[in-house]
């Protein structure tokens, strides 16, 4: 059920499907899915100005993607949803957001159904067969497989201290 203006862009919708990810960066072999993120990436390798974030060292080739991204350390979430009063840290979730309270049935995909907007249908598809839990999103099991694996991807700049989340390093770097 979900519709594209574009064709292009199925095809784009379709790679997360297929797994296929046709952009692959010369530099240093990743692939992606859309060579608008292949190009901002290659950005990183070409020797521009980066600019790093001063809480987490996290380096982007826009100046805009830093603003962006500095949000998630100071918890500012300036998008507001009129109905309900929710916050959000972008635009793009906002609107997604609006559309379930309009009572559409958000970007369901002709390939699998899966619909891009599960804040209101409970829907849980997402699972790890070894504890038998369930998720709304990927980004969502994913993080939660890192309790099973340990892996600690955020590290503290003053300390070394590792965190699993990102909202632990936040709140850890509140006391330094």
């Amino acid at each position: 059920g979900r519709n594209f203006g574009q064709s292009s862009n199925l095809i784009v919708h379709q790679r997360i499907h297929t797994g296929d990810k046709p952009y692959k960066c010369h530099e240093c072999g990743k692939c992606f899915r859309q060579s608008s993120n292949l190009i901002v990436h290659q950005k990183t390798h070409a020797g521009r100005k980066l600019y790093e974030c001063p809480k987490c060292h996290k380096c982007f080739p826009d100046r805009s993607l830093l603003i962006r991204h500095k949000r998630i350390h100071v918890g500012e979430k300036p998008f507001q949803c009129p109905q309900c009063g929710k916050n959000f840290i972008h635009e793009s979730r906002l609107l997604v957001h609006e559309k379930a309270h309009a009572g559409e049935q958000v970007y369901p995909c002709p390939e699998c159904g899966k619909r891009f907007q599960r804040t209101h249908t409970g829907e849980k598809p997402f699972h790890r067969s070894q504890c038998k839990k369930f998720f709304r999103g990927r980004s969502t099991l994913f993080r939660h497989e890192r309790l099973h694996t340990g892996l600690k991807p955020y590290g503290c700049s003053e300390c070394g201290k590792s965190f699993g989340q990102s909202r632990d390093l936040v709140a850890h770097q509140r006391f330094h």
